[in-house]
């Protein structure tokens, strides 16, 4: 009996924690069909309906336009639907009526092009502005030079001939302000190596290290990672704070957006050329359970009140919503079947070619598609349960 009621916890802990994940899909894939839907609308396509969820609607209104904007009692994504996908049954209905507009299909191709672009284009200018509005609130932090302090015995620094008291300026030609930065530069190149540009004696020098790949628990979350490390300790001692006017907080907020995407191309390089092991991916499962840590983090802290655990809540999630958009904008233009970027290289194949994909290899492709997404989304969903423990629960109960 004791076991039982354990993981009835367990599970009721695991149901209760999807909330922070809801609020965040609901804000991201909002977003991301909101820009189909408008740039659709631009070009005067009829929407047939615009839902947030799956499964049957728990609330529908009909606007003047005749879309039908829905609220579906499966929170887990959301879809626009043009005109000319409406199923037989709503055909049939004698309360149909068809929204005002064009027929998807009738779209000139480019037209189509940018439509199907315009959803992953939509979560980048929400990145964008969330990045910007954290850096309008906060202002932005100034450092002094990141001096080595310290050097681990036998590592990466050391063997590479780092020594104490040199200033690291950049990393691969990126420049590095704080030690946050300098972590983050070799997190992602565990086992390759990154050129070093350092400032010794008041000369310029350039030394390859290769960071070593070792585990790290983020204590705050209890998240387990493997990184790149070099073995330094450094100081960087905070100037100053400066206040961020708006344009330039959009400049910046471009500019971590851009910076979020490359280190997503290179953590998927590093996956395809085996450097990696895929079990570092994290699925809507395993980016829930973040959301949730970081609500709980928060929430049991003890130095705040209140209040100010509702306002870091806020923020810190505000931040995690900004790197989910753009995750979420980028794999959608990647060219696979059922996702934005492969319906755009349709449309641009015909724009150029004057003429569309035949029916029989798009039927290839989408197969294949289906096949290459399923698969992937079985191993995130796998890695997801193993590494939430979700796996020993199950287990227990059946047995």
């Amino acid at each position: 009996m004791d076991i039982f009621v354990t993981q009835f916890e367990s599970l009721f802990s695991i149901v209760s924690s999807v909330v922070p994940f809801i609020i965040m899909i609901g804000i991201v894939v909002t977003i991301h069909e909101l820009g189909h839907y408008y740039a659709g609308r631009i070009f005067g396509a009829a929407v047939e309906s615009f839902a947030f969820g799956f499964g049957r609607s728990l609330l529908e209104v009909t606007d003047k336009n005749g879309t039908r904007w829905r609220l579906n009692w499966l929170p887990l994504g959301g879809f626009v639907k043009f005109v000319g996908e409406a199923s037989p049954e709503e055909l049939q209905n004698e309360n149909y009526r068809a929204p005002i507009g064009k027929k998807y299909t009738e779209l000139a191709a480019w037209q189509r092009v940018i439509v199907s672009l315009a959803g992953p284009i939509a979560n980048f200018i929400l990145a964008i502005a969330l990045y910007a509005s954290i850096f309008v609130s906060f202002g932005k932090p100034v450092f002094g030079d990141v001096n080595v302090h310290s050097i681990a015995s036998g590592s990466a620094a050391e063997i590479a001939g780092v020594m104490v008291e040199d200033k690291i300026l950049a990393v691969d030609n990126k420049k590095i302000s704080n030690a946050s930065e300098l972590i983050e530069a070799v997190a992602y190149s565990a086992d390759e190596p990154v050129v070093l540009t350092i400032m010794r004696s008041g000369e310029p020098l350039s030394l390859t290290v290769t960071p070593k790949r070792e585990v790290v628990i983020n204590e705050r979350l209890g998240i387990e990672d493997e990184i790149g490390r070099i073995g330094v300790g450094v100081s960087a001692e905070l100037v100053s704070i400066e206040k961020v006017p708006v344009i330039e907080a959009i400049g910046i907020g471009a500019d971590q957006t851009a910076e979020v995407i490359r280190k997503t191309i290179k953590v998927l390089k590093r996956l395809i050329f085996g450097k990696d092991s895929f079990e570092k991916m994290r699925g809507p499962l395993g980016i829930g359970d973040i959301a949730d840590r970081v609500v709980d983090s928060n929430m049991k802290r003890t130095d705040i009140d209140l209040k100010e655990k509702l306002n870091s809540t806020f923020w810190q999630m505000l931040e995690l919503i900004a790197m989910f958009s753009v995750s979420i904008g980028f794999f959608n233009l990647l060219p696979i079947p059922m996702l934005d970027g492969y319906s755009a290289l349709l449309g641009l194949y015909e724009a150029v070619v004057g003429s569309e994909v035949s029916l029989r290899f798009q039927d290839y492709l989408l197969r294949g598609g289906l096949a290459v997404v399923g698969l992937f989304f079985i191993a995130v969903t796998w890695n997801d349960l193993r590494r939430l423990g979700l796996l020993d629960v199950f287990s227990s109960l059946l047995s």
